[in-house]
């Protein structure tokens, strides 16, 4: 019972490591798709001129320029970029144009027992990262495809021998594929978390200090795209919270404080990107918002944090905002420093503030 139920968890757990996951699985995916269409278009060639050649074969040379000829075509349509942006379909093609010159090769010989189709069906479910069940009810389909056709073509005697050799490779090709799959993902979703806890911060759950640096130093790429503005805030009067109630309710207010930002982040959908530069302190880029935008967004986060409650206690947050717009920035932190120098000017003017001013060099 117990073994049934980890294997339920287990299967439950795979949508979720591949939308986790997705780009370093469509990369996975990609890389796999070229490697294996250079050494499809390779060895197709040197087959059929084997087979051809040496032995003066010529019936299977459809099957091999079949399988040429779909090689040729994922590598011209790596130039427009679809074999990038949709590897797995890509890789479902590919791996059809295998289990299809597999089956004719099954067929071709109707007096003997299939060989290669075994192989495929159990290598497969191996070769790619998708949802199991897909790849699954692809290869059984393909399986009962094969079978049916084998009861037409074939000797009884013969087809039911492919039948059960193919079947049994089936179970292994998909035990073992769904074994190796798990690991693979699992592995890179302990790469990830790893990356991800270097540049998050452990109570707010935000981006850190260390991040923020990092994406500065990115935004000095001319390709990539620049914010309009920045903002600084910190919470009012953080020290004394935290003297009168303690550094557990402190953490609790960081941690709701980040939970907001959080959200918030998700509705702008990008146009929004927090970090912790600090203590109580965060920061913050916008992206395509002009400076009423941004002034009406900073005025939202701190109606957003007066809801707060933190044992009993309101929280509030005085917040600087700087508006730089469409010029040319050479140095972003310098932005945020300007952001921090009008956070400055919102406490000085008694707390629970907001201040914005135009960015200038």
């Amino acid at each position: 019972m117990n073994v049934k139920i980890k294997a339920v968890k287990k299967m439950d757990m795979y949508p979720e490591l591949i939308a986790d996951n997705k780009d370093e699985v469509s990369a996975a995916n990609y890389r796999l798709l070229i490697r294996l269409d250079q050494i499809t278009g390779i060895l197709m060639v040197i087959v059929a001129v084997i087979y051809a050649g040496f032995f003066g074969n010529r019936k299977l040379l459809p099957a091999y320029g079949f399988g040429f000829t779909a090689s040729v075509s994922i590598f011209c349509l790596n130039y427009t970029s679809l074999t990038k942006k949709h590897p797995l379909i890509c890789l479902y093609f590919l791996s059809t144009v295998y289990i299809l010159i597999a089956i004719y090769m099954s067929l071709y010989k109707p007096a003997e027992n299939a060989v290669i189709i075994v192989g495929v069906f159990c290598v497969i479910p191996m070769i790619f990262i998708d949802r199991p069940l897909r790849i699954d009810l692809y290869v059984v389909l393909f399986c009962v495809i094969h079978a049916v056709l084998a009861l037409i073509f074939k000797e009884r005697q013969i087809a039911i021998g492919d039948i059960i050799n193919s079947s049994s490779f089936v179970v292994v090709g998909l035990y073992i594929g769904h074994t190796v799959m798990y690991a693979r993902l699992s592995e890179k979703d302990v790469r990830r978390r790893a990356e991800l806890e270097k540049i998050t911060d452990v109570l707010s759950g935000i981006n850190n200090r260390r991040r923020l640096f990092e994406h500065i130093t990115i935004l000095e790429s001319p390709e990539v795209e620049k914010p309009t503005g920045a903002l600084m805030f910190d919470i009012d009067k953080f020290k004394d919270f935290n003297d009168r109630f303690g550094h557990a309710a402190g953490d609790e207010c960081l941690q709701l404080l980040g939970r907001i930002m959080r959200n918030l982040e998700k509705k702008y959908n990008g146009s929004i990107v927090f970090y912790r530069y600090g203590g109580d302190e965060f920061a913050g880029f916008v992206y395509g918002m002009n400076r009423n935008a941004l002034e009406l967004f900073s005025r939202e986060l701190q109606k957003e944090v007066s809801i707060l409650k933190v044992n009993g206690q309101s929280i509030n947050i005085s917040t600087g905002a700087v508006y730089c717009g469409t010029m040319t920035v050479d140095n972003y932190e310098k932005v945020i420093e300007s952001a921090d120098t009008k956070l400055y000017e919102a406490k000085q003017n008694g707390r629970n503030q907001f201040r914005i001013g135009d960015y200038t060099e």
